[in-house]
């Protein structure tokens, strides 16, 4: 069997990495256009990810000297949301997440040899000869095949500091135009400044970016949307991933997650294991039950009251289970919610701190 994947950038190589590892028989080649780059975010992972890494390369990783300079994540610390100063969204003792360059984490993947690496400009996804086809390559230039998220943001502006001390958590500091991830790498700090292009001009949100956080450059500014595809599956064969299905703001850093359960619930669907009916349901509604845990969020408000805030906090969560976990008719760490487990939903709520019914 073959399998072609679409785009170097993380969902990518996780997809081509993840067929090598558990179908070592499987042909993978990755194509990627040497014209395109790939998006300039650091990046923050659930667990997961590391173990699998681990799995892959065994000791040949450590934390000590990794050629993608991560760093270890042990949670998320939220400053400034609901009423407390700060709380924290913590990982299990036994877990562990990582914040890594993505840029040399695509390169090293692609570069190990571990599967195929072709630079080409792929118009058709005939042009693969594959029996299978993953679509990797970013954002797309089209939403008309796209469900939008409610979502609050929709613009990001960024930039790198030194890095003075290394911080094992990814901070989601509040500010008057929205929130902001501090990401500490081995070599520096990464900044996302992210807020509302029509509430916030790019010359306020640059203002305040400086002001509050004491960065001295800018290194890209650019608009995004909350969306998923309508059909992430096209004739049984092809399957959209990254960037390309689907894109949440990052508050809770479950990209990478996702991508991970799309490509096992696919390698599932390819084996026969489930209906491919199946996993497009399954996916679709884990993607809308996390886009609404992180507008769960929102609802408590922040220690601005400003524009911003005002429009986050009148925003409707679009679907109740949520409150079931909150209300205590599922009290179960085997539910899900989204990407996260009833307990992170917990926590998250009784740190927030108020009580808040969805109409």
């Amino acid at each position: 069997m073959k399998v072609a994947v679409l785009g170097k950038g993380l969902a990518g190589v996780l997809t081509a990495l993840y067929w090598r590892h558990y179908s070592p028989k499987t042909e993978v080649e990755l194509y990627y256009d040497e014209e395109i780059d790939t998006e300039p975010v650091g990046s923050g992972s659930f667990p997961g990810l590391t173990g699998f890494l681990a799995d892959t390369f065994g000791w040949s990783l450590n934390w000590h000297d990794n050629p993608w300079k991560a760093t270890p994540k042990f949670g998320i610390k939220y400053e400034g949301w609901g009423d407390k100063p700060e709380w924290f969204h913590p990982f299990n003792f036994d877990e562990v997440g990582m914040h890594l360059d993505p840029h040399l984490f695509q390169d090293f993947i692609c570069d190990t040899g571990i599967f195929k690496v072709t630079q080409k400009h792929i118009e058709t996804y005939d042009e693969c000869d594959a029996d299978y086809v993953y679509d990797c390559r970013g954002f797309p230039t089209d939403y008309t095949d796209y469900n939008i998220i409610t979502n609050p943001l929709n613009r990001v502006m960024l930039s790198n500091m030194p890095n003075p001390d290394n911080v094992p958590w990814t901070r989601t500091v509040t500010t008057p135009d929205g929130w902001t991830f501090v990401i500490h790498l081995q070599d520096r700090v990464q900044y996302g400044y992210l807020y509302n292009g029509d509430i916030t001009s790019d010359t306020e949100a640059e203002v305040n970016f400086k002001e509050q956080f004491g960065v001295d450059n800018i290194t890209a500014t650019f608009p995004f949307r909350n969306y998923y595809a309508k059909s992430p599956i096209i004739d049984n064969r092809v399957f959209l991933n990254g960037n390309r299905y689907f894109f949440i703001e990052p508050m809770e850093a479950t990209s990478v997650a996702g991508y991970m359960k799309w490509i096992e619930l696919t390698m599932e669907a390819v084996w026969g294991e489930r209906p491919i009916q199946k996993i497009e349901y399954d996916m679709q509604r884990s993607i809308k039950e996390n886009a609404n845990f992180i507008l769960y969020h929102y609802k408590f408000g922040s220690k601005y009251d400003t524009p911003f805030w005002d429009y986050a906090k009148s925003l409707e969560l679009s679907d109740s289970f949520i409150q079931n976990i909150i209300d205590g008719d599922i009290r179960t760490n085997m539910v899900t919610y989204g990407f996260h487990t009833s307990q992170s939903v917990m926590n998250m709520y009784d740190n927030l701190g108020r009580i808040y019914k969805p109409v």
